[in-house]
């Protein structure tokens, strides 16, 4: 049999094959669900990492059993964290507080003036710590938020600077006097007393908030 033979069988046998299925509906939807099965597998293979997240010795860790081990080991403090942001964004809001990128954008340029007289750059530093560049920047958002929140409940005297200057001496640079470091004092003091009036404006937030918790760890 010519090879021109086989090819005119061949198409023949494709056409009648073609018409069958036109007549033959069963056989068309038959086609299209293959079809349509194929290239969910072939999804499926190409996203695997979005259900499982390892295979040992062929079986499966699905990204949900990953999921519940997580909330065992740590979902209790991730989710008081996200409560915690919840309420400051809140009161933020409630108090007309925005934080602008230029806000961030000082104190980010801070941070990294202070890191480079240390002889290193902010990108090393946050590598140490495991931390990206947005994570600090997340972290500056919510601190500044805090900062105008609670600000004006903060108040460093004279008196208080003289102290903590003569208390630490020994920390600052030989022959350092009270002008030298006095912004550096004042700021040390804010911190302080931020960190606490923070804890206490917190605790008041939650004590005065209705927070369900619907997960039990």
């Amino acid at each position: 049999m010519s090879i021109k033979t086989s090819l005119n069988k061949a198409q023949e046998k494709a056409s009648a094959y073609k018409k069958s299925i036109i007549k033959n509906p069963k056989k068309r939807w038959t086609i299209v669900i293959g079809f349509i099965v194929v290239v969910l597998l072939i999804l499926a293979y190409a996203n695997m990492s979005l259900f499982v997240a390892a295979i040992v010795n062929g079986k499966p860790i699905t990204r949900l059993q990953l999921a519940q081990e997580l909330e065992k080991q740590g979902g209790k403090q991730v989710l008081d964290s996200i409560i915690t942001q919840k309420l400051i964004d809140q009161e933020a809001k409630k108090n007309n507080i925005v934080v602008s990128q230029e806000d961030v954008d000082n104190q980010l340029s801070a941070i990294e003036t202070q890191l480079k007289a240390q002889g290193t750059d902010l990108d090393t530093a946050l590598a140490m710590q495991g931390q990206t560049r947005n994570d600090l920047t997340e972290s500056l958002k919510m601190k500044i938020t805090i900062e105008k929140i609670l600000g004006d409940k903060i108040n460093v005297t004279d008196a208080e600077i003289q102290t903590y200057f003569d208390q630490n001496k020994d920390s600052f640079p030989a022959n350092s006097k009270l002008e030298d470091v006095k912004n550096q004092i004042i700021d040390a003091l804010t911190q302080s007393k931020l960190s606490t009036e923070y804890q206490n404006w917190l605790q008041n937030i939650k004590d005065n908030s209705k927070i369900d918790y619907l997960l039990k760890f």
